[in-house]
């Protein structure tokens, strides 16, 4: 048998994070990536882009605030069981898949569970898709908005004081 030498691995250490509010107006149009996975029926919005670390810090049964582990603010949001719990509970939360990266699920499916959900859909028109398609930014934000709101009495995520 031939000797190997190991790194010795640090013990973890546990750590108390309290995430800290964001301020919505810190958050710009184009850096929010939302995407949503059906096999683990996971959504994940982040308000500030992709590229920051972060942990995910349970709030409440399926929702959990993604922190950055530094500055321990809140950077987005993750929710597990999304249509099996969280939609169930806030049925226009389902809005949010219309601007989400979708992966397991075709936007078809989920135009279906909408339909289901929410009531009649109606197509639009390709001009008023067109024109739906300009503002897509701003209705991403809005229908961001519209979970936050939903979510909002489990638990403290906006910044409210002045800057």
């Amino acid at each position: 048998m031939i000797p190997v030498d190991l790194d010795t691995v640090d013990e973890p250490v546990l750590r108390l994070i309290r995430p800290r509010p964001f301020r919505w107006e810190d958050v710009g149009l184009d850096q929010i990536a939302i995407s949503y996975d059906r096999p683990s029926d996971t959504l994940l919005v982040h308000l500030f882009g992709r590229s920051l670390p972060s942990v995910s810090v349970p709030v409440e049964r399926y929702l959990y605030a993604l922190v950055d582990p530094e500055s321990e603010q809140i950077i987005g949001i993750h929710i597990e069981g999304f249509l099996t719990q969280a939609v169930k509970e806030h049925s226009d939360e389902i809005s949010i898949l219309d601007h989400a990266e979708l992966r397991g699920i075709t936007p078809f499916e989920v135009r279906a569970l909408q339909r289901e959900l929410l009531g009649s859909w109606q197509p639009l028109p390709d001009r008023a898709n067109a024109v739906r398609a300009l503002d897509a930014s701003r209705d991403k934000k809005q229908a961001v908005m519209l979970l936050l709101d939903a979510e909002k009495a489990r638990w403290e995520l906006l910044d409210t004081t002045a800057a």
